[in-house]
C-alpha cells in the first residue's frame, strides 16, 4: 500500500479476508460462466468499495511475496497449475493466488478479529455490570443513576425493567458466568435474586401492568432457564419450571401466544419468543408439553 490509497493487490487481499471470514459479500458475489476453475468465485465490487475494505483489514495482512498479485475470491483456492487470469471490477485482470500465501492471511485475520471481538465483549460486560442496581435489576428508566461521572442517555420505559434485566443477565450467562463461577458471579447472583423476588404465584416475572408484559416474562424466563441449565442448581429449578409453566398456561389452545393469557389472539413475535423459551427449557431437562411446538407451527402455517 502506498500513500493513502490502497493498491489493487491490498484491496484484493483484504476482500479475501472478508469473504473467507464472513462467508461472502452479500449482494456482490456473482459466479462467472467462463472457462476458469469451478472452485473460484469472482466478486464484482467498485474500486471505492475495494479501497474501503482494504483500509479496514489491511492491518491484518502479512507482507506478500515480492511481485505477488491477488484476486478477490470466495472459498479456498485449489492447488495445482496456475489457473487462467481472472477479470474483476474495473476490467483489471489478475492471476489466482497461491494457497500457501493466503492460508496465513486467513489465520492472522481470524485470530486478530477474535481478539478484537473478545475485547469488545469484555468492555460491554463491564459497562452492564457497572449499571446494575444494588437490588440486582437493570432499570430501563433509571439505569443512569449508576453512572460515575457523566450520565448515560437513552432512558427507556420503566415497565420493561424485568425484560431488560433478563436480557442483561443473558449476556453474562452467555459469557460463561453462573451464580457460583466466573468474573461476574456476584452480578449473576444479584440478578437472579431480583427475578425470583418479582415472580408471582403463577410463575410470571414482574407485574402485569403493561399490555406487553409477556415480553418481560419471556426474556426473564429465558434467563432463568439458562441460569438453571448452566449451573444445574436446585436453587433455580423451581423458579425456572414455574416460569415455563406460566408460558404454557398462557398459550391459546392449539395455536400460539399473544400479549395476554389465552386471550384468543396470536402474535408471531410473541410466539417466537415463547418457542425459544420452551426449546431452552427442554434442553435444561424441565417439563415441556410438545403440543406447544405443534400449536406454534399451526400459527406459522396460518400466517404465511
Amino acid at each position: 500500500m502506498s500513500g493513502s490509497t490502497p493498491s489493487r493487490s491490498a484491496a484484493g487481499a483484504a476482500a479475501l479476508c472478508v469473504t473467507v471470514l464472513c462467508g461472502g459479500l452479500t449482494g456482490c458475489a456473482t459466479p462467472r460462466s467462463d472457462d476458469g476453475p469451478r472452485d473460484v468465485r469472482v466478486v464484482d465490487i467498485s474500486d471505492e468499495a475495494a479501497e474501503k475494505i482494504a483500509e479496514r483489514v489491511a492491518a491484518y495482512l502479512p507482507k506478500p511475496p515480492t511481485g505477488a498479485q491477488t484476486v478477490i475470491i470466495q472459498g479456498t483456492p485449489r492447488a495445482g497449475p496456475p489457473s487462467p487470469r481472472r477479470e474483476i471490477a474495473g476490467g483489471a485482470r489478475y492471476p489466482s493466488p497461491d494457497p500457501a500465501v493466503f492460508k496465513p492471511v486467513r489465520k492472522v485475520a481470524r485470530d486478530r478479529l477474535r481478539t478484537a471481538a473478545a475485547k469488545s465483549v469484555d468492555a460491554a460486560l463491564a459497562w452492564l455490570a457497572s449499571h446494575q442496581a444494588d437490588d440486582g435489576a437493570w432499570y430501563a428508566a433509571a439505569f443512569s443513576e449508576q453512572c460515575e461521572g457523566a450520565k448515560c442517555s437513552g432512558p427507556g420505559e420503566p415497565t420493561y425493567t424485568p425484560g431488560l434485566t433478563g436480557m442483561a443477565l443473558l449476556a453474562f450467562l452467555g459469557d460463561g458466568n453462573t451464580h457460583r463461577t466466573g468474573e461476574y458471579a456476584e452480578t449473576v447472583r444479584r440478578a437472579l435474586r431480583y427475578l425470583t423476588r418479582i415472580q408471582d404465584a403463577e410463575g410470571c416475572f414482574g407485574p402485569r401492568v403493561s399490555q406487553h408484559f409477556q415480553y418481560n416474562h419471556a426474556l426473564a424466563t429465558l434467563a432463568m432457564v439458562n441460569a438453571y441449565r448452566l449451573s444445574e442448581s436446585p436453587l433455580y429449578e423451581e423458579s425456572a419450571q414455574s416460569a415455563v409453566d406460566f408460558v404454557q398456561m398462557s398459550r391459546n389452545p392449539y395455536v400460539g401466544w399473544r400479549y395476554g393469557v389465552r386471550d384468543g389472539d396470536n402474535d408471531t413475535s410473541m410466539t417466537a419468543w415463547m418457542v425459544m423459551v420452551l426449546a431452552e427449557a427442554r434442553k435444561a431437562g424441565l417439563t415441556v408439553d410438545d403440543e406447544a411446538f405443534r400449536g406454534a407451527l399451526v400459527w406459522v402455517d396460518k400466517m404465511t
